[in-house]
């Protein structure tokens, strides 16, 4: 093999290397049908709900009122929730149960059961 061949060769696979560096080194896009989303904690996103006059800001009275109509819309007639129902409602409300506040935030004497005072409490 002649020198002018074998420089040919080193500079074409020095190409290919940089070239393959320069690949490895870009941002991972998104997953394809994801695009890229911000992540709030479950408090925030029931605190936007609350706010009824589309100010970006909720006022105490949006909260008492918020907090009350949310209390009646996941308690129903009922007077306590299960931990079932509360995963339910987390899962619905603030995302999942990664997001908390979590169970036991609500479950302030920790008996397996979330009464609506104790809900109401927690919101506040």
């Amino acid at each position: 093999m002649s020198l002018r061949t074998s420089l040919l060769l080193a500079a074409a696979l020095a190409g290919i290397i940089a070239v393959a560096g320069l690949a490895d080194a870009r941002e991972p896009e998104a997953p394809i049908g994801r695009p890229p989303s911000a992540v709030l904690s479950g408090a925030a996103l029931i605190l936007v709900s609350f706010d009824a006059d589309g100010d970006y800001a909720t006022s105490r009275a949006e909260f008492d009122a918020g907090a009350k109509r949310e209390t009646e819309r996941t308690f129903g007639a009922a007077a306590t929730m299960s931990p079932i129902g509360f995963e339910a409602w987390s899962a619905k409300v603030l995302g999942g149960p990664e997001m908390g506040p979590f169970r036991f935030a609500f479950d302030a004497n920790v008996d397996g059961s979330i009464t609506r005072a104790e809900f109401a409490k927690a919101l506040d």
